[in-house]
C-alpha cells in the first residue's frame, strides 16, 4: 500500500469499483466476500456503484449478484439506477454511422455499437456470446438508427487505427490492455459519470472511494477522495491512486472496503 488509510471510517458514502481485473476474477466470477461486502455497504447507508466500460447488456449478472445501487457502463456513457437510466452521453446519429462505415472499410474486427437499448454489429462474431448475443446485424453501409454510446472494435494495424483518430479526434478514444479500442462522445468518462452520481446522491466526491486497474480508471480515481488500485493494475493507474490494495484475485477490493470503510459489528 502507498500509504494506510487510517481514520477513514465513517468518512466514505459511497464506493465505486471498475468490475475487469478489479472487482471480479480472470473467470469473471464474483466471491462470495465480495458479495458479503457489498451487502454490508448497503446497510450500513453506503451507496453502491459500479463503474465498468462493458455494455449494459454485460452487466446484467454482475447487477443481479451485487444489487449495486447505480451502474456506470460504456466508460460512463450511460448511468443507470436499477434499470432506469439516469443519464445518456451519445455521439449523434450521423457521427455514429460516419464512424461505424470507415471502420467497417478499414477491416475494423469485432465491432460493436453500444446503444441505449440495442447493440448493433456487422459480424456474427458475438453470436455465441451469452451476454453480446443480442446484437443486432447490421451492415454499416446503412445508418444505424440511433446513436451509439460506445463503439468497440479491433484493428491490429495501429497506423490505420491512428488515421481513423485524426478525421474522429473530437471523440474519446481508449485502447483497453486486451488491444480494444473504445470511442465515445466527447467529455465521456468513468470520472465524469461518476462526478454526476454522487451530485445525484447529494455525495461529494471527497466522499467517494473508487477502485481500478486499467488507464480508463485514473481520472477517477485522482477525483475521488479515495482512489484505490489493485495490485495487478496498471504502473499508470498505481501512479495515479492514493492507495493500492490486493489483487483481483485476492479480493483485493472487498478487501480494502472492510478494513477501512466499514464500521466494525
Amino acid at each position: 500500500m502507498k500509504k494506510q488509510a487510517k481514520g477513514v471510517k465513517g468518512s466514505i458514502r459511497l464506493v465505486a469499483s471498475d468490475l475487469d481485473d478489479t472487482l471480479v476474477g480472470k473467470d469473471k466470477s464474483i466471491s462470495a466476500y465480495t458479495r458479503e461486502v457489498f451487502a454490508r455497504c448497503r446497510a450500513q447507508g453506503i451507496v453502491t456503484v459500479i463503474a465498468t466500460a462493458r455494455l449494459l447488456a454485460s452487466t446484467q449478472k454482475e447487477q443481479e449478484i451485487l444489487q449495486p445501487d447505480i451502474r456506470i457502463v460504456s466508460g460512463g456513457g450511460m448511468t443507470l439506477r436499477g434499470d432506469k437510466a439516469l443519464f445518456f452521453q451519445g455521439m449523434g446519429k450521423a457521427e455514429t454511422s460516419g464512424l461505424l462505415l470507415l471502420l467497417q472499410e478499414a477491416g475494423a474486427q469485432g465491432i460493436l455499437a453500444g446503444c441505449r437499448n440495442r447493440m448493433y454489429t456487422n459480424s456474427t462474431h458475438f453470436a455465441a456470446s451469452p451476454t453480446l448475443h443480442k446484437a443486432l446485424l447490421h451492415d454499416f453501409k446503412e445508418p444505424v438508427p440511433e446513436e451509439a454510446c460506445q463503439i468497440f472494435f479491433r484493428l491490429p494495424d495501429e497506423g490505420a487505427a491512428e488515421e481513423i483518430k485524426k478525421g474522429f479526434s473530437h471523440l474519446e478514444w481508449t485502447k483497453y490492455r486486451d488491444g480494444t479500442y473504445g470511442v465515445m462522445a466527447k467529455g465521456v468518462s468513468k470520472a465524469q459519470a461518476l462526478k454526476k452520481a454522487a451530485r445525484w446522491c447529494k455525495i461529494e466526491m471527497e466522499q467517494v472511494a473508487a477502485f481500478g486497474d486499467d488507464e480508463g480508471d485514473c481520472e477517477m480515481l485522482r477525483q475521488c477522495g479515495m482512489g484505490v488500485a489493485v495490485e495487478n493494475a496498471l504502473p499508470c493507474v498505481k501512479e495515479a491512486a492514493s492507495y493500492i490494495t490486493k489483487s483481483n484475485e485476492e479480493d483485493g477490493v472487498a478487501w480494502f472496503v472492510d478494513k477501512y470503510i466499514l464500521q466494525s459489528g
